[in-house]
């Protein structure tokens, strides 16, 4: 499926993450891609003790632990766990595996990746804006929690008379968790969606959702 995937998408580059070079090789093998024009190895990016922590977290607990960029909104970042129910390169979908992939912010390649605020308001913006049923935006704020895990989304709007208030609602937050966070790699925690009042819908034609 993932072979078949590539073959229709335009893909010009791909990151294979993987904990050897043989591993490298079976899975370009397996996806019949070109051997890698670069390889960076844990030891290019990461400090012995980073290595060490890692190690034993893999060999005490089973799990492995992937390098990724730090990404913060301004000076926070909350990491996400990714928990893979089976290898993606396995013949037989039904075997499950007993290691778990942890993506942690821990690591960073070049330095410091930081998002605005005001970036994932203009995100959350345009998708308010297509979202079928919403005649207007109020205000739209985002913020960082103050436990540290992830974003608040705040968003009040005006919506259509004779819309399904509740689904429009509904839809828009999950339309809004699912962009910011496949956008960004941030984890939007809470995102509120208020209705200030319903106006009638004049003849102007509606952008669609997308």
């Amino acid at each position: 499926e993932v072979r078949e995937a590539l073959a229709r998408s335009s893909i010009r580059r791909i990151l294979i993450i993987a904990t050897s070079d043989r591993m490298i090789n079976k899975i370009t093998a397996r996806l019949v891609l070109p051997d890698p024009l670069k390889t960076i190895y844990i030891t290019d990016i990461a400090s012995k003790q980073e290595i060490k922590k890692a190690h034993e977290s893999r060999l005490r607990y089973g799990k492995h632990i992937v390098p990724v960029p730090t990404v913060e909104l301004k000076q926070h970042f909350s990491g996400f766990f990714a928990n893979l129910p089976y290898n993606i390169f396995s013949k037989n979908k039904n075997v499950r595996q007993e290691s778990r992939s942890i993506v942690r912010p821990a690591f960073s390649y070049y330095g410091t990746i930081l998002i605005s605020d005001y970036v994932i308001e203009d995100i959350v913006n345009l998708i308010v804006q297509r979202m079928v049923g919403v005649a207007r935006i109020h205000y739209i704020h985002v913020r960082r929690r103050t436990d540290n895990k992830g974003l608040s989304v705040h968003v009040e709007v005006n919506l259509y008379y004779g819309v399904k208030v509740f689904e429009v609602a509904r839809l828009l937050q999950r339309k809004i968790k699912n962009k910011v966070e496949s956008m960004t790699g941030m984890q939007a925690q809470r995102v509120n969606i208020s209705v200030r009042s319903l106006e009638l819908q004049s003849n102007a034609a509606r952008m669609p959702a997308q």
